[in-house]
């Protein structure tokens, strides 16, 4: 059975804290991330920090729906680490946008996991 669509889970550990903590900066990214893996955004995104009570959470949040599905970002200031989720029923290259999150933020090190998911609701 063919692939119906692919979500990657990106966690990226010991970004530049100036990176993460910069609006325009992640919206730079967004856009350079979605032209790169060949997406198309649709709309506008959305950055907003949250959390600004709390020291454990306060980070941007980051969202920009395209054609094909989402491409959502958490970016956590007290670890400085990134949580980037890409879900598309159009295939991409997870190599390409980790290369791009690099260029960014300049991580220390990264986790991937990816997940297929089946015409029939199951997940590989």
């Amino acid at each position: 059975m063919e692939a119906w669509g692919k979500y990657a889970i990106l966690n990226l550990v010991e970004c530049d804290s100036g990176s993460i903590r910069d609006r325009e900066h992640i919206l730079s990214w967004g856009s350079d991330l979605i032209d790169a893996i060949e997406m198309k955004a649709f709309g506008k995104p959305f950055v907003e920090r949250f959390a600004l009570d709390n020291p454990k959470v306060i980070g941007y949040s980051y969202f920009q729906a395209i054609e094909t599905s989402n491409i959502c970002a958490h970016f956590s200031e007290c670890n400085n680490t990134v949580f980037v989720t890409i879900f598309s029923c159009k295939d991409y290259d997870e190599k390409i946008a980790i290369d791009v999150c690099r260029k960014f933020f300049n991580f220390v090190s990264y986790h991937i996991k990816i997940l297929t998911m089946m015409p029939d609701g199951s997940i590989s």
